[in-house]
């Protein structure tokens, strides 16, 4: 997961999730995540099909 802290610097970890309006969509190890989503949101978000 990604974590961004307002008060202290970025920390980035080794699972990600997938957020869409509010909702978590995918979460996965971040390396699978952006390799090969499984979850057809997180992967049209990842490959630019949003927006």
């Amino acid at each position: 997961m990604l974590l961004w802290e307002l008060r202290g610097p970025y920390t980035i970890r080794e699972e990600c999730i997938f957020m869409l309006m509010g909702r978590g969509v995918a979460d996965a190890l971040t390396e699978e995540m952006f390799a090969a989503p499984t979850h057809k949101e997180a992967a049209d978000d990842i490959e630019g099909r949003y927006g």
